[in-house]
């Protein structure tokens, strides 16, 4: 076990609680003063024990009257825990003291093996798994009255679950003075391979706004706030819809607008004079969507590059470079539709598309339908008036009334921070608009017809998250024979203990695991069970050993395996050999998941394109540089794969018809060509893709259906 102490901080920086809205005017509050006051009575409470020599259980009740006093907490004793504390009658920590003198016990920062820690490792199994089923239980506190350690349920849950501590803790009864139980504790911890991080406070030194925030029900009792990430941004989305000529109505379908000049109003204007009503609407919000969802995909790109390249001036959606709409069909169409070798661009536009890559998605491919309907015959000049309350007007030099849909748009992109990175701390959080988020969005604009229904993003983690572990240890029960594991744990637990004898065994069995989702709506399903797969893999070790992977608010969250950030961007012009190899490692693992694991069909053709834009979203994000000769020798991303067969348009309640321009075709297929043909396709180029989907279109289907 390796001992890891990082500052409060970094805990409320990684639970948003830092610069949460829900503090936002702490400074000022009645709460913060009280917490001063009753902070100050404590201290001096501590430093007249130390004076006077107090005993431990003198000092216990400074600090239990503390809790009480600043937070409301119950606290008491429970058996041989120190003190727990209870929010709304359950247990949400369990705290061992140490007094203020007793050095031999007391942990140290980055040393854990002291009977303190040992104490709290025992109480806490006694707490959730043996005695109490205390199942509340979220954090473990180790204090000497001055410092105070949290710990997270998650590590103490891990290390709980080795066979030797539950051996160990499973004695009638354990005598926690005697030496053997200091030197047994010692040496099974010392033997497991796990990171066991203290979030360090001192009451003394720290900031009392800090404190307040460590010590809140937000933080220590995991307290929900409304500053979830996954929360959609209503201002967001209402602008967006309202850009678009849209309005939500009660029961959240979406209805026309009365405002002139807006995206399917211009739309409209440009099709087909015989489409009527329904017809004509639907036809026009089909194209929106379409490239509502390139523009946002490009907002992400345009983020991942400043990251990537460290540089927050390169812009690719410029509102003063996009001036109309033959500049974004040059975007779309001649530039991210086409590698550097075949674009073709006036002399003025090729130094503002230098450092965009070529990405090979089918999401910027001309349909059939924009062949008719061209994004450059809508009319740039008609003005549409901006929204009461926009965004816009938080700038306060900013006080036009009307603008065109293309400069509204930019400008409106321009006003929040996408994808922002978790050390972006100065950034009001309501301004960050992250991948999981637009996945929401997306979700909403696709339930126009009849209302948004959509499953909750904690839902959907669990699904995939308890889906794909019930798989997972059934494979390993059956591979491994002799066998039987329970869940997840015990098999990291075998794991741990075999990886260099059995590392291929694990890979092929994590492997083998395949996901369809018959529904798939937007992809939130597949896009979670991704992540779920590539978590998993890290919790195994055959994906990287010098990096740890976990999942926060929809999420994938990467850092080194000793507790700090992953960031894969350029420093001196120059990318690590490291970050590389990390990189490579995260595309590739996510490539292999969702050529060779990860399958959805829905009836809705607009389900279908958002299901794939969040698939190649989640993949941009790990995306990396191919390394060029010559001056510019990070410009090339490798590219992205192809996915029209991977996530298909098709009814799964109903036998499918053949039908030509059709994908869902009832054909004879033989399964090695169809194989054969979809892997090649999947990795396609531009110049080849055509003839092979033509290929594949003949055998797909039916192959699909047999396989369900």
């Amino acid at each position: 076990m390796k001992s890891i102490t990082k500052e409060a901080k970094e805990l409320l920086k990684r639970r948003d609680l830092l610069k949460s809205s829900i503090f936002s005017n702490l400074s000022n509050t009645e709460e913060l003063n009280n917490l001063s006051e009753k902070l100050e009575i404590y201290k001096n409470g501590i430093r007249k024990a130390k004076e006077d020599k107090e005993s431990e259980e003198h000092c216990k009740n400074i600090l239990k009257d503390f809790l009480n006093g600043a937070f409301k907490y119950n606290c008491n004793t429970k058996g041989k825990i120190d003190l727990t504390i209870k929010y709304e009658g359950n247990i949400k920590a369990i705290i061992e003291t140490k007094n203020y003198d007793n050095k031999t016990e007391m942990i140290k920062d980055n040393d854990y093996y002291y009977k303190s820690f040992y104490q709290s490792v025992l109480y806490y199994y006694q707490s959730r798994k043996n005695i109490n089923k205390d199942m509340t239980v979220e954090h473990i506190i180790i204090t000497d009255f001055e410092n105070i350690y949290l710990f997270l349920r998650s590590d103490f849950e891990y290390l709980t679950a080795n066979k030797q501590i539950i051996n160990f803790f499973n004695v009638k009864k354990i005598d926690t003075n005697t030496k053997d139980f200091y030197n047994s504790s010692k040496a099974i911890l010392e033997k497991i391979n796990s990171e066991v991080v203290g979030y360090k406070i001192n009451l003394f030194e720290d900031d009392a706004e800090i404190i307040f925030k460590f010590l809140s029900p937000y933080n220590i009792c995991s307290l929900k706030t409304n500053n979830d990430f996954n929360i959609i941004s209503n201002t967001f989305y209402r602008e967006i819809i309202y850009m678009m000529g849209l309005e939500e109505t009660k029961d959240k379908k979406l209805v026309l607008n009365k405002v002139d000049n807006t995206l399917i109003k211009l739309t409209m204007d440009i099709l087909d004079e015989d489409l009527k009503g329904e017809e004509k609407f639907e036809t026009a919000l089909k194209l929106n969507i379409l490239w509502i969802n390139r523009i946002l995909f490009l907002k992400i790109l345009e983020a991942q590059l400043r990251v990537f390249r460290d540089d927050n001036n390169l812009h690719i959606l410029n509102y003063n470079e996009i001036v109309d709409y033959s500049f974004l069909y040059t975007l779309f169409f001649k530039v991210l539709a086409k590698s550097k070798e075949r674009r073709i661009t006036e002399n003025k536009e090729n130094e503002y598309y230098k450092h965009i890559p070529y990405l090979n998605s089918s999401l910027f491919e001309e349909t059939e339908e924009e062949k008719i309907n061209s994004i450059t015959k809508l009319n740039n000049s008609l003005k549409m008036k901006i929204m009461s309350g926009s965004v816009l007007y938080k700038d306060r030099d900013f006080d036009k009334k009307e603008l065109n849909f293309l400069e509204y748009i930019l400008r409106f992109l321009n006003c929040y921070i996408f994808n922002a990175i978790n050390d972006s701390s100065n950034i009001n959080k309501n301004t960050i608009i992250k991948s999981s988020i637009l996945g929401l969005v997306f979700e909403r604009l696709n339930g126009y017809k009849d209302g948004s229904h959509f499953t909750p993003p904690a839902i959907t983690m669990y699904m995939a998250k308890y889906s794909i572990e019930k798989s997972i240890v059934s494979k390993f029960n059956k591979f491994f024979k002799d066998a039987n594991f329970k869940n997840i744990d015990e098999i990291k637990i075998y794991v741990d203990a075999n990886i260099h004898k059995i590392k291929e065994q694990v890979k092929y069995i994590l492997d083998s695991i395949t996901i369809i989702d018959p529904a798939c709506g937007s992809g939130h399903f597949l896009v979670a069970c991704l992540n779920e797969l590539i978590k998993i893999k890290s919790y195994l070790h055959v994906l990287s050993n010098d990096i740890k992977v976990d999942i926060e608010d929809d999420e994938l969250v990467i850092n080194y395996i000793n507790g700090t950030e992953y960031k894969y961007n350029m420093e001196g012009g120059n990318i690590s050999e490291i970050k590389q190899k990390i990189q490579k490692i995260l595309f590739e693992a996510k490539k292999h998941i969702i050529n060779n694991q990860l399958y959805g069909v829905d009836i809705n053709p607009n389900s279908v394109n958002i299901c794939r834009l969040r698939l190649w979203i989640e993949l941009l994000k790990s995306s990396y540089y191919l390394e060029n000769n010559g001056a510019d020798k990070y410009i090339d991303l490798e590219i992205l794969p192809n996915l029209e067969f991977k996530v298909l348009s098709a009814n799964s309640l109903i036998e499918l018809e053949e039908k030509e321009g059709n994908n869902n075709l009832k054909l004879a297929y033989d399964k090695t060509e169809l194989v054969k043909n979809m892997r090649e396709y999947f990795n396609a180029d531009f110049e080849t893709k055509k003839e092979i989907r033509k290929k594949v279109l003949k055998l797909f289907i039916s192959f699909l259906w047999k396989r369900l």
